[in-house]
């Protein structure tokens, strides 16, 4: 049985307020806890919550001032679709928006299996 919309988008709001808050706690917390859960990054996976944590760690810490917006977002039978925008500031300090999708794959338990990134990193280079 499908996880409810409703159940769907409290989870990927709950997971977009942990990375802008850098809390990798909170992010943790929307994954299922199974061992198949994966996060594919322009078509590299991560898979593995210890695995996805560090991916976390990383990409969190990146940037220091970024932080992401949902613009749209679209459901289907079993995923949220989302269009966001990450904005931060360039090396130059010039202010940066790079439009992404992102997929969000759920359990029966409104939990997160998979999330699909897609951001043209070229869009990010000064």
């Amino acid at each position: 049985m499908a996880v409810s919309e409703q159940a769907r988008l409290a989870t990927v709001d709950e997971h977009v307020r942990g990375e802008n808050a850098r809390d990798i706690d909170a992010v943790m917390s929307t994954f299922s806890d199974s061992d198949q859960a994966s996060v594919i990054y322009n078509g590299i996976p991560t898979t593995g919550r210890r695995r996805i944590r560090r991916w976390y760690e990383v990409r969190l810490n990146a940037l220091h001032d970024f932080r992401f917006e949902v613009k749209h977002r679209h459901f289907t039978a079993d995923s949220l679709i989302a269009e966001h925008v990450l904005l931060f500031t360039n090396r130059k300090g010039e202010p940066v928006e790079v439009p992404m999708c992102i997929v969000y794959c759920f359990d029966e338990a409104g939990k997160l299996t998979e999330e699909r990134v897609y951001i043209d990193e070229a869009r990010m280079i000064p």
